[in-house]
């Protein structure tokens, strides 16, 4: 008995040291508040032709804020949105750099309402790993509603 136990107890410490750098790896990026502001500016310059100063989007260009934003980001990690930035946008011009990318993300992450604690922008502390947490706005809830309502065929 005393022999497996002393062959099953290094593979079980390997297993608990995997796990714990397993967890530290998978923690959510956060990004400064500086970061955000950093990102409005490049924003404006570089991404509000096409989704528009107030992120709403247009045309082609999909809102970079509110309810149909939070619907398609918020289960999803917020590295998942700044590649997507760092690889797609904008299309047709120059690409953005990985510190501008960084940047717009946080921008977009803080206009949506994820700061998270110690000044800076992800989940709160204890929120899932997603760029939005659990109810995509924090404790702000959801965006005001936008736009005209329209009845029959358009």
């Amino acid at each position: 008995m005393m022999r497996r136990l002393a062959l099953f107890s290094p593979a079980l410490a390997a297993f608990g040291a995997i796990a714990v750098i397993g967890a530290q790896q998978a923690a959510p990026g956060t990004y400064t508040v500086e970061q955000a502001t950093a990102g409005r500016a490049a924003y404006q310059a570089r991404c509000a032709s096409c989704h528009l100063p107030d992120l709403g989007g247009r045309n082609e260009a999909p809102p970079l804020a509110g309810v149909n934003f939070q619907t398609a980001w918020r289960a999803r990690p917020a590295a998942e949105l700044q590649d997507y930035i760092l690889k797609t946008m904008p299309p047709g011009g120059p690409a953005l750099g990985p510190d501008e990318a960084a940047s717009i993300t946080a921008f977009i992450l803080q206009s949506n309402g994820a700061l998270g604690t110690g000044g800076t922008v992800g989940p709160p502390t204890g929120a899932p790993a997603s760029p939005l947490g659990r109810g995509g706005r924090g404790a702000a809830g959801p965006p005001p509603a936008r736009g005209l309502v329209v009845e029959g065929e358009v």
